[in-house]
């Protein structure tokens, strides 16, 4: 087939292909909400939002240590200060906690401390801190195997490479926490 047929069948597949319209559909961030972190749930914890008419529960993740009980803005009332009524079930044993504040922000969190029975806002201490210390070892120790593979043993690639890592890790680290 010489050029200009060629050239003739990748202009038609292309006009064909801009021609077809179809409706394209994106994930959008997700709505504002309040986040209720909780350090070690037990498995039967449960959180209502009963300052509302509907009562909803949270929606649960669970990831390493961390219960992420999240409450977004369709089972909230929007705007400004809003004083909100978290009913917290577990193990026979059910407290409230009261949060005021505006959901207008992208995300509200919270910390529950269980023993305590109390709602603060904000994350609890050290909590960037570990996870930082968590990214930044599985980070050296995944990139150092590959690394070795790779068959640089000299003691000056390794000095370089954990110059470069930890630079790089920090910068990486202070954008994304600040």
């Amino acid at each position: 087939m010489g050029i200009f047929k060629r050239f003739m069948v990748i202009s038609l597949i292309i006009t064909l292909l801009i021609s077809i319209s179809t409706s394209i559909y994106a994930n959008s961030a997700e709505p504002p909400a309040v986040v209720i972190l909780v350090n070690n749930p037990p498995d039967d914890l449960v959180i209502e939002l009963i300052s509302n008419e509907e009562e909803p529960k949270a929606k649960v993740r669970q990831v390493a240590w961390e219960g992420y009980y999240a409450f977004y803005s369709s089972d909230m009332k929007s705007g400004e200060n809003h004083e909100y009524t978290f009913r917290i079930i577990t193990d026979n044993n059910s407290f409230e906690c009261t949060y005021s504040g505006s959901v207008s922000w992208y995300r509200q969190i919270l910390t529950l401390d269980l023993e305590k029975q109390e709602l603060t806002s904000g994350k609890y201490p050290f909590r960037s801190t570990i996870l930082i210390t968590i990214r930044v070892i599985s980070t050296l120790v995944l990139e150092g195997i590959i690394f070795y593979l790779f068959g640089f043993r000299q003691r000056m690639s390794w000095i370089i490479f954990l110059t470069v890592n930890l630079m790089t890790q920090g910068i990486l680290n202070l954008w994304i926490n600040t």
